[in-house]
């Protein structure tokens, strides 16, 4: 009991002094160097940033005593959108004495799981020391299972995480105008192809974020970088994800702001480099799924599909009627070592 008496009287001699020396620098008009300061000396995330973390991730959080004495239970994150979620690793340590606690700052371990946003608030008991806030961004691991969707009519693949085995695609349209005057009859419209992809989870009911993928020719998207042809009401144009000798695949501005379901998960797919892109009706120049390159150098293949044998008993020499028979079907040709269909012939 007498260990935990002194303990206790550590932290709270450790509160007081962090406070003296903090009241001393608000006095002399420097108290935001010296928090920063603070945090700084005892490795913590500065305080009202966002953090992006991988679920499963477990990082250490540290906090300095002097300035929030009071904390030394568990942290108190709360949820902020998707299942995302921070659980305390118990093998890494006691609360707030996790490795990496000294006398001066606290130490926790916290995993992170689900997707979404979690966010940690801690308040100190000491007046007027602000709020510890900080974000974390919870984006899911996708390691190698992956899926991918490819379209051999613009010439791209574009890379997704395992669970969105069974998404859709949807089709729309971009709409844009010149910024020059227009002839008295109206500028003539400017339209191109949008392909979405959408959510498996996605109802007409509980829409999630699709992943909007806007296809230019590259005199178009030349005139929307010259600012010659505008494509959104928004300030910024579109971003480019990827782009091959026929097409410019890019990403339209503020797409996401709605937030609706999924949007942050979008937000990771598309920070990780989703599309790989290739000539229109050639092998991609790598497979998105398996990374395996093409065989080296350029050829031809050809054959016939035949049906056969068409006798119950073959006999020799072979009789005519019997010879086998052309037939038609759908022929799927693949990379060697892959499962990856980079052609599909009828």
């Amino acid at each position: 009991m007498k260990k935990i008496i002194i303990v206790a009287g550590v932290v709270v001699l450790a509160g007081i002094i962090g406070a003296i020396a903090y009241f001393t620098t608000v006095k002399n008009g420097n108290s935001g160097a010296v928090y920063a300061d603070a945090l700084a000396a005892c490795g913590s995330y500065p305080n009202g940033s966002v953090q992006d973390v991988i679920e499963t991730d477990r990082i250490a959080i540290k906090l300095p005593k002097g300035l929030y004495p009071n904390q030394s239970g568990y942290l108190p994150f709360t949820t902020a959108s998707g299942t995302a979620k921070a659980s305390w690793v118990s093998n890494a340590g006691p609360v707030g004495a996790a490795y990496g606690a000294t006398s001066d700052c606290w130490a926790w371990y916290y995993e992170f799981d689900g997707r979404g946003e979690v966010d940690l608030k801690a308040t100190s008991s000491v007046a007027g020391v602000p709020e510890y806030d900080v974000r974390f961004m919870v984006a899911p691991v996708y390691g190698n299972s992956t899926i991918e969707y490819r379209n051999d009519e613009y010439g791209f693949i574009f890379t997704l995480p395992s669970d969105w085995q069974g998404f859709t695609i949807a089709t729309s349209t971009w709409h844009g105008t010149g910024d020059e005057a227009c002839p008295a009859n109206g500028c003539p419209p400017v339209t191109g192809p949008t392909i979405l992809i959408r959510n498996p989870q996605w109802t007409r009911a509980n829409s999630w974020q699709d992943i909007p993928i806007e296809i230019f020719t590259h005199s178009e998207w030349s005139a929307v970088t010259s600012g010659t042809l505008i494509t959104s009401a928004a300030p910024i144009p579109p971003s480019e994800l990827g782009s091959n000798a026929g097409y410019v695949f890019a990403l339209p501005p503020r797409y996401d702001y709605a937030f609706p379901n999924g949007w942050q998960e979008v937000e990771a797919i598309i920070a990780s480099g989703p599309l790989t892109t290739f000539a229109p009706g050639t092998v991609p120049t790598t497979s998105s799924i398996s990374g395996i390159p093409p065989p080296a150098g350029a050829g031809t293949v050809q054959g016939s599909v035949l049906l056969g044998p068409i006798c119950h008993v073959e006999q020799n020499p072979p009789q005519p009627q019997c010879a086998p028979r052309p037939y038609q079907t759908v022929i799927k040709v693949l990379l060697a070592g892959s499962s990856a269909s980079i052609e599909t012939i009828s």
